[in-house]
């Protein structure tokens, strides 16, 4: 059974500069192998890069996380075991970011209504089977 590692290379986001101040935290998947009677660790592939200042950036991490995640899904080779166990690794480098809520919460203030809104049946008696005469079928 294969075991998946994380190598972090920090290393500057432009290679060709000297003194660059710009470093980056780039995650590398790695996968225990042996090779020749002796054991090894192979490079699979790039997860993710994230600039090392902006790790506390919501909206970098989300970038990072969205960039790891398409490229694990790419990847034939693992299962969804595989995937949380490298999933974790990664969070405890760079947190996930939390889930976005699909409602905004109400203010404390507002109250539910007494009456609530209705259907289309709110002004009359529903369910007494004279509806259907008074609906019009024709063309």
């Amino acid at each position: 059974m294969p075991t998946f590692e994380i190598a972090w290379t920090r290393r500057t986001s432009h290679q060709w500069r000297k003194h660059a101040d710009d470093w980056v935290v780039e995650a590398t998947l790695t996968e225990r192998a042996i090779v020749g009677d002796k054991p090894a660790l192979k490079v699979v592939c790039r997860l993710a890069v994230i600039a090392e200042d902006k790790l506390d950036d919501i909206a970098e991490r989300d970038a990072f996380w969205h960039q790891a995640r398409a490229r694990l899904g790419r990847l034939q080779r693992l299962d969804g075991r595989d995937i949380d166990d490298i999933e974790m690794q990664l969070a405890k480098r760079v947190p996930r970011p939390a889930p976005a809520t699909s409602e905004p919460s109400a203010p404390a203030t507002v109250r539910p209504s007494a009456h609530p809104i209705r259907g289309p049946c709110a002004d009359r008696r529903c369910g007494d089977g004279d509806e259907l005469d008074k609906m019009s079928f024709s063309r």
